[in-house]
């Protein structure tokens, strides 16, 4: 399966990368280029996309998928957002 999911306290800087670990929520074009970014730039990148199968390619990159939002959310103490409201 995928890495596990590690809570991070607000300010952790993961020790094996001196990083900030980061959250990216939603995997549209923005967040695929964020979340794409942060993994380029060492960051420990947890993300989550109501679709599961977007993360594919950045679980590839070294990305955590996270089960839930409430998963992801929780995983990070920065949460980053690229979510579309879609009018119906």
């Amino acid at each position: 399966m995928g890495k596990e999911i590690k809570i991070n306290k607000a300010g952790d800087i993961n020790k094996s990368s001196g990083r900030t670990p980061v959250t990216v929520i939603g995997l549209g074009l923005m967040g695929q280029a964020l979340a794409s970014a942060l993994l380029n730039n060492n960051h420990p990148t947890t993300v989550w996309n109501r679709s599961p199968e977007k993360a594919n390619n950045l679980v590839e990159m070294g990305a955590i998928r996270a089960k839930t939002i409430s998963e992801a959310v929780a995983a990070n103490s920065v949460v980053s957002s690229a979510c579309l409201l879609m009018k119906s």
